[in-house]
């Protein structure tokens, strides 16, 4: 009995598999609710429809994941991404645009795309941030766009060019990176903005509202935290002060200076001084500690700690790329010594300030610079005539901001 329930069973199936295969797929009714697509369903829906002729079903071609030192991209990091789900295989292309999607090599970018700075060599990119590299260094694009946007911190395209080769990095930057990092902290770092050292060499003068705002978006609980990262400006030259909670008896000052000079050494290290009391000033107030019986944080008698780092030529601009960099990599490793920075860590700052969760225009802008990258947002390629950009395509041009002329 049970062999014959079985066989009948059986015999059930198949014919409805066959009369299903024999009807085709089934018809959807013609008025539909229509579903509210999000931003991420948008992105994929516009750029990851399936190619005519491609045969319908799920792909077997997936992307092998990768460990990364960029912080963020487009998709949240625990969801897999349009190439993860047989949306767009591997170095595939499409076949009206010929663009290759999958892994990019920087060799492989586009030449019909006129951009002031082009990636690099060497380089590996997810479709996402070589169209959001594009986007950044496009020259049809405006200037005054904003690409990055939060709260009290908003960068349009002209800072951004600013990340170019052998141009001076604006200070808004830095900010952004700071930024950036804060949002995906988990309260034992604290990276502070440019803004808290005018705090400090003027502690009586200052902004109740601008320390208020700091305190908020950028600390928390002193004695939860184990380093504190303070971006720090001496004659239009950056360095990094860290305190470290977790070192020695006391704590440490480390000082990070890419381009360390003797004659100039007092004066930085003696800055370092003024903000370390300026901390440990603001750390006598109990609602920076979580628990009753922590003890106040002396800042200013930590002990006072210069590392061994590599440094940097004294003929281009890049303290300021080696402040965002220790701070990018403060949690990889602790010695603080990059074996060296240069355009490639330019490149990955604009493509993470653009793509990163904490710039509030990350969606739109991405779906944007898709759309360049595929040539679907109807922009004709044309080079912006403006005096301090004629004609390069290697990012050799500046676009000069006046109260950082000097630095090195």
């Amino acid at each position: 009995m049970k062999k014959m329930f079985k066989e009948d069973r059986e015999r059930t199936r198949k014919a409805i598999l066959y009369s299903l295969e024999r009807s085709g797929p089934m018809s959807v009714p013609e008025k539909q609710p229509k579903k509210q697509l999000t931003l991420r369903e948008e992105l994929l829906k516009t750029f990851g429809s399936k190619s005519k002729g491609r045969e319908e079903g799920p792909s077997t071609n997936t992307v092998t994941k990768r460990q990364r030192l960029d912080f963020d991209t487009v998709a949240d990091s625990s969801q897999p991404d349009a190439t993860e789900q047989g949306v767009v295989a591997t170095g595939q292309k499409n076949p009206d645009l010929g663009v290759k999607y999958g892994y990019i090599g920087s060799l492989e970018f586009p030449q019909r795309l006129k951009v002031s700075f082009r990636p690099p060599p060497e380089m590996q990119f997810l479709i996402t941030e070589v169209a959001c590299g594009a986007y950044v260094f496009s020259k049809s694009k405006a200037q005054t766009e904003v690409l990055f946007e939060a709260e009290r911190c908003s960068i349009e395209r002209e800072l951004f060019w600013t990340l170019r080769p052998k141009k001076i990095v604006a200070s808004e930057i830095i900010d952004a990176v700071v930024t950036m990092l804060q949002h995906h902290s988990h309260g034992t770092y604290w990276w502070l903005p440019t803004s808290f050292q005018e705090l400090a060499l003027n502690p009586k003068g200052y902004y109740k509202d601008t320390l208020d705002y700091i305190v908020r978006k950028f600390m928390g609980y002193v004695d939860e935290t184990s380093k504190i990262f303070v971006p720090l400006r001496s004659e239009n030259h950056w360095y990094l002060m860290v305190v470290d909670f977790t070192e020695g008896e006391n704590g440490q000052l480390v000082y990070l200076d890419s381009l360390k000079d003797v004659n100039r050494k007092k004066e930085r290290t003696d800055l370092m001084d003024f903000v370390a009391f300026f901390m440990q000033t603001l750390f006598k107030d109990r609602k920076f500690y979580k628990r009753k019986n922590s003890s106040h944080k002396l800042v200013s008698t930590f002990d006072f700690t210069e590392p061994y780092i590599a440094q940097q030529l004294s003929t281009i601009n890049d303290s300021r790329v080696w402040v965002a960099h220790w701070m990018q990599t403060a949690n990889l490793w602790s010695n603080y010594n990059p074996e060296v920075v240069n355009n490639q860590h330019r490149y990955c700052l604009a493509t993470s300030l653009m793509t990163t969760r904490a710039n509030l225009k990350s969606m739109e802008l991405s779906i944007k610079a898709l759309k360049y990258y595929e040539g679907r947002d109807g922009t004709r390629e044309l080079e912006l005539s403006t005096p301090s950009d004629s004609g390069s395509s290697n990012g050799e041009n500046a676009v000069t901001v006046a109260s950082d002329s000097a630095e090195i």
